[in-house]
């Protein structure tokens, strides 16, 4: 991951949630979800989910 300056703090609070989309939910794989992304946990959970739903 590439280092960002920023102007100053209000520059690198306004960024903080292009960070948490691009970084921390799209590329940080997270141990606690068996080493997948939040988004790849996500899209896993909600398939997993529609695969078990009963169709009377």
């Amino acid at each position: 991951m590439a280092l960002t300056e920023y102007r100053d703090f209000a520059d690198a609070y306004a960024q903080l949630g292009r960070f948490l989309d691009n970084v921390y939910q799209q590329k940080r794989s997270h141990s606690a979800l068996g080493y997948l992304t939040p988004t790849e946990f996500e899209a896993t959970y909600h398939t997993r989910l529609l695969s078990t739903v009963v169709v009377p």
